[in-house]
């Protein structure tokens, strides 16, 4: 993950780092994951990807980490609907020793839901 779009609220947010920040957080597992489709249908395969609770809550200047985060779900569950043959993970880990958890720490938030995990697909 590239973390060097500095949280903002949305107002705020540097918009031309955005799209870069978008295609390494969110792009890159489509470029990760359809080369390996092959591979995963021959072997059964898992893919496990690292979401976040920020991805269906409305934290205060976390807006665009939880929108590539939530997107990250969206791909896990629509490869797990297409290809059946596959186990399709999006963990949600809780928090982490991130930059982003200093900002965490002062925002207003449930730290539990931070923590779950979700399985798409078989």
């Amino acid at each position: 993950m590239v973390d060097s779009l500095t949280p903002a609220r949305i107002a705020n947010l540097n918009l031309p780092q955005a799209p870069d920040y978008v295609s390494s957080n969110l792009l890159s597992i489509l470029y990760m994951v359809q080369p390996a489709i092959p591979h995963l249908r021959a072997s059964s395969g898992r893919v496990v990807l690292v979401s976040s609770g920020a991805s269906s809550r409305g934290y205060t200047s976390w807006g665009l980490y939880s929108m590539v985060k939530a997107g990250m779900n969206s791909i896990a569950r629509t490869l797990a609907n297409e290809e059946k043959g596959l186990s399709v993970w999006a963990v949600r880990p809780g928090l982490v020793d991130a930059s982003l958890v200093s900002i965490a720490l002062t925002v207003d938030f449930d730290a539990r839901a931070l923590a779950v995990s979700h399985r798409h697909g078989q």
